[in-house]
């Protein structure tokens, strides 16, 4: 059997998946920072409205206040969970932009790991004794769908 994943490689460069990744995250961006001011808003109602509460005994004030802390604790921690995730989604979008098409679905298919493990197989094997099939024909191939060779060390 041959390697199955090159039609998924093909699919993937006609649907255009890398320009759709960085327009689907660029609006991902975008949806987190605007979350960040409804969170900001949300936590300090809630503070606000803790603060509200009547203090009837010693043990209130105190738990109050330690509800206070917890709250905005929790706040700084989603807010900086936030900020990390707009950064991350920012250097997968500068990654995504520095590599082709082509590129971006090659490695999101994983080729050269599959083309390894192809290569250590059987069927490999048996099809480079019968039908000729090495690198070098690998090369071919990827050569007239892709514009770049699979195996750059022939021996």
């Amino acid at each position: 059997m041959k390697p199955m994943f090159l039609s998924k490689v093909e699919k993937c460069i006609k649907a255009g998946e890398r320009r759709r990744l960085i327009e689907n995250t660029t609006y991902w961006i975008e949806n987190l920072k605007a979350r960040i001011p409804i969170r900001i808003q949300m936590h300090n109602e809630t503070i606000a409205n803790i603060k509200k509460m009547k203090i009837e005994r010693a043990v209130d004030k105190i738990n109050i206040q330690a509800a206070i802390k917890r709250k905005e604790n929790f706040k700084d921690l989603e807010i900086q969970f936030l900020k990390n995730a707009i950064k991350f989604n920012k250097k997968k979008i500068k990654h995504t932009t520095g590599i082709t098409g082509t590129d971006y679905c090659l490695k999101k298919n994983r080729v050269k790991w599959t083309m390894g493990i192809y290569r250590a197989s059987f069927t490999y094997g048996i099809r480079k004794l019968i039908l000729n099939e090495d690198e070098a024909y690998w090369n071919k191939i990827f050569e007239q769908k892709f514009q770049r060779a699979i195996y750059e060390d022939i021996s």
